[in-house]
């Protein structure tokens, strides 16, 4: 499920990347021609306002579906140490980082 997921994420995610620069670039171009004004910031303006709302969106729907799948941020300053952590969360961590757990979060004081 998770690799569903994913894909279709990669997928709208291009998308909000690859519609706007491709498509937007010559907007402004016919708009000179057809209307004889040069209003080139207009439309940049709203293709950044675009770029930023889907991006914003993107991001909430991720923080969303996280939230409803039972995800919950291990942090530090809700009064946890590092030493009480599990072994399966620590191997994760060396696995992914590649480093030992006690050598990670070196800025945090236990």
């Amino acid at each position: 499920m998770l690799y569903v997921v994913m894909v279709w994420w990669l997928i709208f995610r291009a998308m909000t990347w690859f519609i706007p620069w491709n498509v937007f670039p010559f907007i402004p171009d016919v708009d000179m021609i057809m209307a004889g004004e040069n209003r080139g910031g207009l439309y940049i303006g709203f293709q950044q306002f675009a770029r930023k709302i889907t991006a914003g969106l993107s991001a909430m729907a991720w923080g969303w579906y996280l939230g409803a799948n039972g995800f919950v941020e291990e942090a530090f300053k809700a009064g946890g140490k590092k030493a009480d952590v599990e072994p399966e969360t620590k191997k994760i961590v060396e696995q992914l980082t590649g480093i030992k757990y006690e050598k990670c979060w070196t800025q945090t004081a236990e």
